[in-house]
């Protein structure tokens, strides 16, 4: 029976003994791959590593190169100086030698001429009479006749001119060595800063390095324990760190690859982003730093981050090209920070291997939201502009920079905003704002509308393209630091950029976010605008600096249309200081569906409204002028679109709303040019534009004209639009006269195309001549090709001209 019992057993030892061996391996095998799972990340750093030391003994070849330079030029500047100082002293021992020969040899001279006076009488007369030391010399130049005494004089002559020349091999001797010595001086300088200038890159490569080496040593450090825990049967878990910081820049002395930056955007938590922050470039004032070409760099200290810097550059006008990009957790206190708070950027000068800070920068970080609200991502960032103060308060710079977060915040932002007491929960109006104009609840309105949904509605689009003909209040007009300033009413003011010169381009372009509704345009129909024109150069404290100042009637706003054109600036005395050049137009910066779904069930009005409702045809873009200025400048209103007649008939159409609105101005557009051979070929004319009269009694000539446009090509693109109002009684009347007959000058609207030489030479190279009977009669002129007449009643060019007139002149025609 024992037997028979270890049998059965027999079979369980054996399954258990297989068991065994199969634990017994699996053990090896995770003990193995345990072992075997930094080995990559610990080449990787032996590889970095390698890389840190290999960069550490060229920086000590690079100061062992310097020191040894450094030593060959102190033992040549050494010979040098020792050099100079024997060949000066031997210079200023000859000088003393020449000047008392100088004074033997006129004694000489007296006593060849005393000698030859006397003669033999007063030679006896002194041997009885003289005695003494004044004989014993008698006595002695009686032994020398003349011929001797001469010989002797020519050999102290021949003796001074060798003297003579020899100083004056001294002297060419000694401005070589001079020479010589101030080489060796900038030689020297130029060495020392090119090894600082190796000293910094090598340090900032070796701080990448390490930086980096402890990025990845941290990670390493994470993955290891997360393979402990894992291996120990417990579960990964999230390792969460302090604030961290990632640097990158376009020159690549700190960006090591974008696979690093994909990975460091992947190993965001929830709730981080990446604030980025371009300094693009930075423009010094020379007079005010009083260096040719100073050696710079800017640092900036972000939020809770340490202090970064950017690379040293030289020069006045720099391309930085720099940018730092900062992890942050966006909390409410972050986005206060950002609401409230400026970023100090301060421009320090190199001074070797130390520094001293000269002006500092204060970014408006509440820019990045006011961007983010108005539609510009990361990939379309918004370029802004900021002065750097002085230690004395005066500017000596202006920095170019960009700043943006990568990922949007809008949800995070419109919760920080919907909180009671959020300091940025309501718009920022200019001091002494009224809050019940209608412009300023507006603004108020689209601010608050896009801190709490996804879309601004509507935008006003402001663009100063440039200034021309600046005339300075005192100084040359070369030495015109212009900048332009204003303020749309109700709304905040804005600054561009600074100029040089007479002719400053400006190029700037600036978005304001408002609600377009009737209060507004009835508002804008009795607005206007000023533009304010300063010379920075100019210290005039009285004047303020003022160059002159535009006014710009924003009436046409109110029915959507465009204002743009070239508006006179005037002085205090009335006098043209020059002309600045300005498009202002409407801009739906995003649609919402929701938003023409809500405005298609508005309930029907009681009486008539006058809505802003486009023309028919848009007007051709220029090349002047950025493509959303025209295309989106006309946006439909969104009480457009149920409104019913007066009287509560059916609903007005669209084109019963155009009629209406047409019925009350008269719309001019003047689009392309197509010029001819000799026109086209005629090098005389650089640029040009053309201006109209159209009762030039009741408007401006700046308004009867179109922008300067250069001849770039065969085709000249003027787009020009404005319409021009007809409600006065007086022009109503005028023009009902002048139809009826009783004016024929005025019945015409004569066309003038103006070569214009920069400003400097007018020449009136082309006409031709519309009629407004023709249109009263036959219709509106709807992109029509016109001939232009030269003098001699050639054909030079045809052009593009549209006028909308006839319901305008039906409704004038018709009054009482």
């Amino acid at each position: 029976m024992e037997l028979e019992a270890a049998l059965e057993l027999e079979p369980l030892l054996e399954q258990a003994r297989h068991e065994r061996l199969a634990l017994e391996k699996e053990n090896h095998q995770l003990l193995a791959a345990a072992m075997n799972a930094p080995s990559e990340a610990q080449s990787e750093v032996r590889r970095l590593r390698s890389i840190m030391v290999e960069a550490q003994r060229e920086r000590a070849a690079a100061e062992l190169r310097e020191a040894e330079l450094k030593r060959t030029l102190n033992e040549i500047g050494g010979d040098g100086v020792e050099d100079y100082k024997s060949t000066r002293s031997e210079r200023d021992r000859l000088r003393v030698d020449i000047s008392r020969m100088e004074v033997e040899l006129e004694a000489a001279h007296d006593k060849i001429k005393v000698f030859m006076e006397m003669g033999g009488a007063s030679r006896k007369e002194g041997k009885g009479s003289k005695g003494g030391g004044k004989a014993l010399i008698v006595h002695q130049d009686d032994d020398m006749d003349e011929g001797t005494l001469r010989a002797e004089l020519r050999g102290l002559r021949e003796t001074y001119a060798d003297q003579v020349e020899e100083l004056k091999k001294v002297q060419k001797l000694l401005k070589l060595e001079e020479h010589q010595c101030t080489d060796l001086r900038a030689a020297l300088v130029e060495e020392k800063t090119r090894a600082d200038k190796i000293n910094e890159d090598l340090y900032r490569k070796v701080q990448a390095h390490e930086n980096e080496l402890d990025r990845r040593q941290k990670k390493i450090q994470k993955l290891e324990a997360q393979l402990r825990r894992l291996l120990s049967g417990g579960s990964i878990e999230h390792i969460d760190e302090g604030p961290k910081t990632v640097r990158s820049s376009v020159s690549g002395s700190t960006q090591l690859a974008s696979k690093a930056e994909e990975s460091d955007m992947a190993d965001l938590g929830a709730g981080e982003n990446i604030f980025e922050l371009r300094l693009l470039g930075v423009e010094i004032d020379r007079a005010v730093i009083g260096e040719p070409n100073p050696a710079t760099f800017m640092t900036v200290d972000f939020f809770e981050h340490e202090t970064q810097a950017t690379a040293v550059v030289t020069g006045t006008e720099v391309e930085i090209e720099q940018t730092l990009q900062y992890i942050v957790k966006v909390d409410d206190f972050f986005l206060e920070y950002l609401d409230t708070k400026r970023l100090p950027v301060e421009l320090n000068k190199s001074l070797g291997l130390d520094f001293a800070t000269i002006g500092v920068a204060h970014v408006q970080l509440a820019k990045v939201l006011d961007d983010m609200q108005l539609g510009h991502t990361a990939k379309d960032p918004s370029v802004h502009f900021c002065d750097v103060i002085g230690r004395n308060g005066d500017i000596i710079a202006r920095l170019r920079y960009s700043a943006f977060l990568h990922k949007s915040v809008m949800p995070q932002l419109r919760a920080y905003k919907a909180k009671p007491g959020a300091v940025g929960a309501r718009a920022r109006l200019p001091p002494g704002t009224d809050p019940n104009d209608p412009l300023a609840s507006a603004y108020a309105s689209a601010y608050e509308a896009a801190a709490s949904a996804n879309f601004v509605s509507t935008a006003i689009k402001v663009n100063i393209s440039c200034c021309r003909d600046l005339v300075p209040r005192v100084g040359e007009p070369s030495d015109m630091v212009p900048y332009c300033s204003y303020q749309f009413p109700g709304l905040p003011s804005h600054d561009t950029t600074y100029g040089r010169g007479p002719n400053p381009d400006f190029e700037d372009s600036h978005d304001m976010p408002l609600e377009r509704t009737k209060e507004v345009e009835a508002r804008l129909e009795n607005a206007s605008m000023e533009i304010v024109a300063f010379d920075d150069a100019d210290t005039d404290l009285e004047g303020a600096g003022v160059i002159g100042i535009a006014r710009i009637d924003l009436e046409p706003l109110s029915k959507g249309l465009p204002v743009q054109g070239a508006f006179p600036l005037f002085s205090q005395s009335r006098e043209k200081k020059g002309t600045v050049y300005v498009s202002l137009s409407w801009k739906e910066v995003l649609q919402d569906p929701s938003r023409s779904v809500k405005s298609a069930a508005l309930p029907t009005a009681s009486d008539a409204a006058r809505v802003s409702a486009p023309p028919p045809r848009a007007p051709r873009r220029s090349a002047g002028i950025e493509d959303d200025n025209l295309s989106k400048a006309l946006p439909t209103s969104p009480m457009s679109t149920a409104l019913t007649k007066q009287g509560g008939g059916g609903p007005v159409t669209e084109a019963a709303m155009i009629s209406a609105a047409a019925a009350d101005k008269v719309t001019v557009s003047i689009g392309q040019l197509e010029l001819g051979n000799t026109l086209y070929h005629d090098h005389k004319i650089r640029q040009m534009f053309m201006l109209f009269e159209f009762m030039s009694r009741f408007h401006r000539d700046d308004d009867q004209q179109t922008m300067r446009v250069k001849k770039q090509s065969s085709l000249v693109d003027f787009g020009y639009t404005r319409a021009f109002p007809v409600k006065e009684y007086g022009l109503r009347k005028a023009i009902a006269v002048a139809l009826r007959g009783g004016n024929s000058e005025e019945a015409i609207i004569p066309f003038c195309l103006v070569s214009d030489d920069n400003g400097i030479d007018f020449d009136d190279i082309g006409f031709f001549e519309l009629k407004l009977s023709d249109i009263y009669e036959k219709g509106d002129i709807m992109d029509r090709r016109v001939q232009v007449l030269d003098k001699n009643d050639n054909v030079i060019g045809h052009v593009r001209v549209s006028i909308q007139a006839q319901s305008a002149l039906r409704s004038i025609m018709a009054d009482p």
